[in-house]
């Protein structure tokens, strides 16, 4: 069993106590023999690799929501606005071909962007192994 035992100077110890118990030649019941361990040490790693694991997790969590907000605030408006700008460049087309050359790098180089920012951001993404 383990339990917490104070110490002399009043200090309290994990203890692993272990015991079997012991009979005499007639089969009476003569007590207990056994050891006692302080794993004292042993609890608090325990404890310590559980508040890390803890941490790494509320880690991971900050990480995507980071990740979630730049998706939602950064790339879903700058797509809206490539979408706004098609649409009125498609109600009101351009009328040389140089303007319509200049539409078409303009929403070239906008998409690189944003395929370049969604690329960094998918670095950020834990990979999990199933």
């Amino acid at each position: 069993m383990q339990y917490r035992l104070r110490r002399y100077d009043g200090e309290y110890r994990w203890i692993l106590d272990i015991g079997v118990p012991r009979l005499n030649l007639d089969g009476s019941f003569a007590g207990y023999i056994g050891s006692s361990l302080d794993i004292t040490d042993h609890k608090e790693a325990e404890q310590a690799l559980a508040e890390m694991g803890r941490r790494l997790i509320e880690a991971h969590e900050e990480e995507r929501t980071w990740i979630a907000r730049e998706l939602h605030d950064d790339v879903n408006q700058r797509i809206a606005l490539l979408a706004v700008q098609l649409g009125h460049w498609a109600q009101d087309p351009p009328n040389s071909r140089i303007e319509i050359t200049n539409h078409v790098h303009h929403v070239r180089k906008e998409l690189a962007e944003l395929g370049n920012d969604i690329q960094a951001l998918s670095h950020r993404l834990p990979l999990f192994e199933t």
